[in-house]
C-alpha cells in the first residue's frame, strides 16, 4: 500500500473542498501500516506549511476528535477498524461540538466499511483491496526468501466520494461515486 500517495490524495482532495486545517486520526490497528500513514501525513503537513493535527494510537475516537476540533481541525482522515464504531465516535464528537458533517467538518475514512455509504451523510472512503495486498505481500516475501530478490509493488486505490466531503450534498446517503482509480 502506497501510504504517501493515498495520504496525499486524501489531503489534496480535502484542500480542494475548502479544508484549511485537515487532521489525521488513527486507532490501534494490528498489522496496519499506521507509522507509514502518520509519516506521510506529517510530511504533507510540513510541505504545505500547515500545523500537523495528528492523533495516532488512540483507542477512542470521540475524545481524540474533540481534541482535534478544539485545535482547529476542519477535516478528519480516519484510519479506524471497520469492525468497530470508530466513525461513529468521530461523528458524535462533531455533533457534540455543535458542528455538522460536512457543513463544518469533512470526513474521510481510510477503511472501506460496508456501512460507510449509509452512516451520516455517507462517508467518503479510500478503497484499497486489503486481500490483494496481503496476497501480493506473501508472494513478494516468498520470492525474496527463494533468492529472487525483494521488490516493491504499488497497488491501486480509489477515493469513493460521498456526502461527508461534499458540502453541496449535505445529508445525502446512498451508493458511492468513484472519483478516480
Amino acid at each position: 500500500i502506497d501510504a504517501p500517495a493515498i495520504m496525499s490524495e486524501c489531503l489534496d482532495y480535502l484542500r480542494s473542498q475548502g479544508s484549511s486545517a485537515p487532521a489525521f486520526l488513527a486507532t490501534p490497528q494490528p498489522l496496519s501500516p499506521i507509522a507509514a500513514y502518520e509519516k506521510a501525513a506529517r510530511d504533507w503537513f510540513a510541505h504545505e506549511g500547515l500545523p500537523a493535527h495528528v492523533e495516532v494510537g488512540v483507542p477512542e475516537t470521540e475524545s481524540a476528535t474533540r481534541r482535534l476540533l478544539a485545535n482547529g481541525a476542519d477535516a478528519i482522515i480516519l484510519l479506524g477498524d471497520e469492525n468497530h464504531p470508530d466513525i461513529d465516535g468521530v461523528l458524535k464528537a462533531i455533533e457534540a461540538a455543535g458542528m455538522s458533517c460536512p457543513d463544518d467538518v469533512l470526513v474521510i475514512s481510510l477503511t472501506e466499511a460496508p456501512r460507510a455509504p449509509y452512516v451520516g451523510p455517507g462517508i467518503t472512503t479510500m478503497y484499497s483491496d486489503g486481500f490483494t495486498a496481503g496476497v501480493r505481500t506473501a508472494e513478494l516475501l516468498l520470492a525474496g526468501l527463494r533468492g529472487q530478490g525483494y521488490r516493491s509493488v504499488t497497488l491501486d486505490h480509489q477515493l469513493d466520494v460521498r456526502g461527508s466531503t461534499s458540502r453541496t450534498t449535505a445529508g445525502r446517503c446512498g451508493p458511492s461515486e468513484p472519483l478516480r482509480n
